[in-house]
């Protein structure tokens, strides 16, 4: 063989082996791009919801119904995305609600330890107040993937209460409560519905107030666990 065609096979031998030693990074930048748009598709798909409990086909339905509607008007105001899997708990009875959830009769719903625990969903639409507790809990889900375990009550309820609209409900303009914010926190746990509603009123004024004068992004930007809360404690 000729000093040529050695040089040549050389040539040839060396392309093969680069070419063989580029293939996997091609294979890794096609894995790359594969994956990234799966994860784009993840994050268009809506939320999942695991419902557990005694409840009826049309119960399911509407409470899933009534979630989606949430997640489409609350998760853009918190700057969330629609990831997630959340459980939400139907009790069979008033009993079992309070034995799981520790709250007074009078709470439609409770939300603890990334579950939303709600009384049966016949008893909510007696006082017609389904969706408005389904909201009100997934509120306090969103505050929890913003915040944490690290938000005051009295400012977690705030904030539900007025993203939820429940002020006029609770006829809080008539209840000058006056409760110190140092027992404000105590007050909302009270087992006295009454006592417990104008905590929840002084709560949700006290919120409005912080809204009106520094907009819901300096509120949002005060859940943030990492930040003092020097912005709100002065209400």
């Amino acid at each position: 063989m000729s000093d040529e065609s050695e040089v040549v096979r050389f040539a040839l031998l060396n392309k093969s082996c680069f070419a063989t030693k580029r293939q996997p990074d091609r294979v890794k930048k096609a894995v790359f791009f594969s994956l990234l748009f799966l994860f784009f598709l993840w994050s268009l798909w809506p939320g999942e919801y695991r419902i557990t409990g005694s409840l009826s086909n049309q119960d399911r339905e509407e409470i899933e119904n009534i979630l989606d509607h949430a997640e489409e008007s609350f998760l853009p105001l918190f700057k969330l995305d629609n990831n997630f899997q959340l459980h939400i708990h139907v009790c069979k009875d008033l009993q079992e609600f309070l034995k799981l959830t520790g709250a007074s009769w009078w709470n439609g719903g409770h939300f603890q330890n990334q579950i939303i625990f709600i009384q049966r969903p016949e008893a909510l639409r007696e006082r017609e107040i389904l969706e408005q507790t389904l909201d009100h809990e997934f509120l306090h889900y969103c505050i929890s993937r913003v915040g944490g375990n690290s938000v005051p009550t009295w400012l977690n309820e705030g904030i539900v209460l007025n993203l939820n609209n429940e002020m006029p409900g609770l006829d809080c303009d008539t209840k000058a409560t006056g409760i110190p914010l140092g027992k404000l926190d105590e007050a909302l746990h009270g087992k006295d519905a009454e006592a417990a509603r104008a905590a929840y009123c002084e709560a949700g004024r006290r919120v409005r107030r912080m809204i009106m004068e520094n907009g819901f992004e300096s509120i949002l930007h005060s859940l943030d666990p990492r930040k003092s809360f020097c912005l709100v404690i002065n209400y």
